[in-house]
């Protein structure tokens, strides 16, 4: 069964699909990865263990009320336990701008056991606006060097999620260095007036008051007041995304749980 639903301007087909389990098969993949050195930025030579994992892949059919059948394959450990003759019900979402989706709910209506997967819808950026997305992809390049460099320091990759918090972590960096450089523009400008390596807030103060200020202080204190704002701005604008961000999310939970069977 579809429907069109509309969450704050975005429109999505919601999918479900309703019937009795009539068939599963399990399929179990082992994976080996690691191994290898490699010497970081202080000269320590790091051996990647190398390490296996498994995962288990249930495929299944339903069989809906008019007898067609409908496979699908699932994780093993992100679903709800189920054996033939259990009535399954499953949605899943697709913007109706994208040819894919994802699912949202696996429920077992027997057993009354349910299995949501918002944390994919969020990942898959589903509910963010053509903008959002756009903002995002350039926050991944500006992030990418400040990931290359962690990488080859750290030997780690820094994953961050969601619109604000890339944001945040994006444009935090380079404003810091902003103000900095601010801050070492009056701190020399005024060491250099007053002769002296020793100076305090009362002295910055009263310079400041005597209207014999020069350009380089202006420059400073201007480059300062500046990123400051943009500062500010960036977490009033990271809080409302957010915020409409769990809005949407609670709105779409809202949708769902009025199919719940």
């Amino acid at each position: 069964m579809k429907e069109i639903i509309r969450i704050d301007n975005l429109e999505f087909l919601l999918y479900q699909c309703v019937g009795k389990l009539v068939d599963q098969q399990a399929t179990t993949k082992t994976e080996i990865y690691g191994g290898g050195s490699y010497i970081n930025a202080y000269g320590h030579v790091t051996v990647a263990p190398v390490q296996s994992s498994s995962y288990t892949t249930k495929s299944f059919f339903l069989q809906d009320q008019f007898g067609k059948d409908h496979p699908f394959a699932f994780d093993d450990d992100s679903i709800p336990a189920m054996r033939l003759g259990h009535t399954i019900q499953i949605i899943w979402l697709i913007p109706s701008s994208k040819p894919t989706g994802k699912f949202v709910i696996v429920r077992n209506v027997t057993t009354n056991r349910t299995s949501s997967f918002y944390n994919q819808v969020e990942s898959a950026g589903l509910l963010y606006t053509p903008g959002e997305l756009s903002l995002l992809q350039a926050t991944d390049l500006l992030i990418l060097p400040f990931n290359l460099c962690a990488m080859f320091m750290l030997g780690e990759w820094i994953r961050i999620s969601g619109i604000g918090f890339k944001c945040l972590y994006c444009w935090f960096i380079p404003l810091g260095c902003l103000i900095y450089y601010g801050w070492r523009t009056i701190k020399v400008q005024l060491r250099n007036m007053l002769d002296t390596n020793i100076y305090d807030s009362t002295t910055f103060i009263q310079y400041l008051v005597s209207g014999n200020v020069k350009t380089e202080i202006k420059d400073g204190i201007m480059l300062i007041i500046f990123s400051l704002i943009i500062m500010i701005w960036l977490i009033i604008y990271v809080w409302k995304k957010n915020k409409c961000y769990k809005e949407r999310v609670k709105v779409l939970k809202q949708e769902v749980r009025k199919r719940l069977i």
